[in-house]
Order: C-alpha cells, then structure tokens, then sequence
C-alpha cells in the first residue's frame, strides 16, 4: 500500500477492502483455520486510515462486518466465522460490492 515517491517519502493513500470469505462445507477443517489465519496476518498489516468489511458466502451470502478499521473487531468477527452449508460465489461478491456502493453514496462520490 505504501508509495515511495520520487524524493524517497513513503505516501499512505487510505485503502478500503472487502474480505470475501467462503464459508461452506468444503472449507471445513484446516481450510477454515487457514483462512482465519490469513486474514488476521491481513488485518496485522493495515496502514492508519485503511479499512475493512467482511462478507461470508455459504449458499447465501451476509455482511459480517461493514467497514472499519478497528482490528481488535475485524479479529473478533473473524473468530466467530463459521462452517455452513451450499455454496453461492456469486452472492458473496453481491453483498460486498453492495457494501461498495453504499460506501460510495454516502460520499457522495
């Protein structure tokens, strides 16, 4: 996320993500862990100003958490993650990019 600029300055441009996690029967067992897992080292390297929603998608899909950037939540939220049944790729990514838009009208952007 950082730039270095031409006179070497790191630039911190504050980030939105949506983390859009598969929560399915196929991810049960280590692919679950290694997914809580990796998005915590995730939450670890945000830059002051970024911030994160998270979406789980089984066979439908829900906002877990809209965006924010405190990591103490995103961490909780995180844990509590868990395994259910069907499989919906495409209402996962419904529901953050949903998030996305509403982020971009109360901006007014």
């Amino acid at each position: 996320w950082n730039d270095i600029n031409e006179y070497g300055e790191e630039i911190n441009i504050p980030t939105d993500f949506s983390i859009v996690v598969d929560v399915s029967g196929s991810m049960s067992g280590d692919r679950m862990v290694n997914a809580k897992k990796a998005i915590d080292k995730f939450i670890d390297m945000l830059n002051p100003g970024d911030r994160i929603s998270i979406v789980k998608f089984a066979q439908t899909a829900s906002l877990v958490c809209d965006f924010t950037d405190d990591k103490t939540a995103l961490k909780n939220y995180t844990s509590q993650l868990t395994i259910a049944s069907g499989t919906s790729v495409r209402s996962g990514l419904d529901v953050a990019i949903d998030t996305f838009a509403k982020k971009r009208l109360l901006l007014n952007l």
